[in-house]
């Protein structure tokens, strides 16, 4: 595909937008889907990475990235890439993505794990869905507060929209609009005094723990666990920072659990050649998927979360 714009959004996230070479209409995106990137980042083997769609579904592909000090990926993304560059990218996949329902909708991230959020958000704006609508985000401050103008024009559209903001920083500033950042991290009690409806679906994505803290004052509240959706955008955040893995799930086949077993998942004593072989048969499992039509995510999502991913050369998209 070809790389058409790269948009700042914040200090340290840009957002890149995808156009295909010679004009023909992308494969269709559901909101909350991911693209998986092949990138050439230089003499060594290609690096493949996973990043949510921020996008509205049926309006080209955008992704936005966080730039990691020591991310292999991101790090090219952010330093080498340039409009008009082309990029292998595989067709959208995954099965964090919003469901047709009546029920209210409580969206909740942290950081960069608004996008695939976001694309849920403009899903639901374009709709004018009459559904109750939470936004919730917790962020830094308001320098790092990832489409913050963008998600409160699109709540404007819907009729009936909650935006709740959250700051962990002492000194954050004001947030955009005119409702003030609550200051600090979302909590049992202040979750439950926002009025959230119990019969809620709940779309997550942020760090581990955040995930974690929030499902479980979600249910504390009353929501039922199967209505709460989670989406991981850093399993191995000490491998592969703010990269969008899910973590290895029951989703997985017999022969991909097999090549994470081989591989050690995320076992420190992992060999870097059986990392890489896994790795590579996962990436052109999604190619072939591609060229088939047919819809493979245990690929993608173990793409991601191994973190050092390595191709060979004859891959073509």
């Amino acid at each position: 595909m070809r790389l058409s714009r790269i948009v700042r959004e914040t200090p340290t996230v840009s957002s890149l937008y995808f156009d295909s070479t010679d004009g023909t209409p992308l494969p269709a995106a559901r909101a909350g889907q991911y693209l998986t990137l092949r990138l050439a980042v230089g003499d060594s083997a290609p690096a493949v990475r996973s990043y949510s769609l921020s996008s509205a579904p049926g309006s080209g592909y955008r992704i936005s990235v966080k730039h990691e000090a020591h991310g292999r990926g991101s790090g090219f993304i952010h330093g080498r890439l340039h409009p008009g560059d082309l990029v292998e990218v595989a067709s959208p996949r995954g099965t964090f993505v919003l469901e047709e329902s009546t029920r209210p909708v409580v969206l909740v991230s942290a950081g960069i794990g608004a996008t695939p959020v976001l694309a849920m958000l403009h899903q639901l704006a374009a709709a004018r869905d009459a559904r109750p609508v939470w936004w919730i985000h917790v962020a830094r401050d308001r320098a790092r507060h990832i489409f913050a103008d963008e998600a409160h024009a699109l709540l404007d559209q819907l009729p009936d929209a909650h935006e709740h903001i959250y700051y962990t920083a002492a000194d954050a500033g004001p947030a955009s609009g005119e409702r003030r950042p609550t200051p600090g991290r979302p909590t049992a009690a202040s979750l439950a005094a926002l009025g959230l409806p119990t019969d809620a679906d709940a779309y997550l994505c942020g760090p581990t723990a955040f995930m974690d803290d929030i499902a479980g004052h979600l249910r504390e509240h009353g929501l039922r666990a199967e209505r709460i959706h989670t989406e991981q955008f850093s399993s191995l955040s000490a491998v592969n920072p703010g990269v969008r893995p899910s973590s290895v799930s029951t989703q997985i086949s017999t022969s991909s659990a097999a090549m994470v077993s081989a591989a050690g998942s995320c076992a420190p004593r992992a060999t870097a050649s059986a990392v890489t072989a896994a790795a590579e048969a996962l990436w052109t499992a999604s190619v072939v998927s591609d060229r088939q039509g047919d819809q493979v995510t245990a690929g993608a999502r173990l793409e991601a979360a191994l973190g050092l991913l390595q191709g060979r050369d004859g891959l073509a998209l």
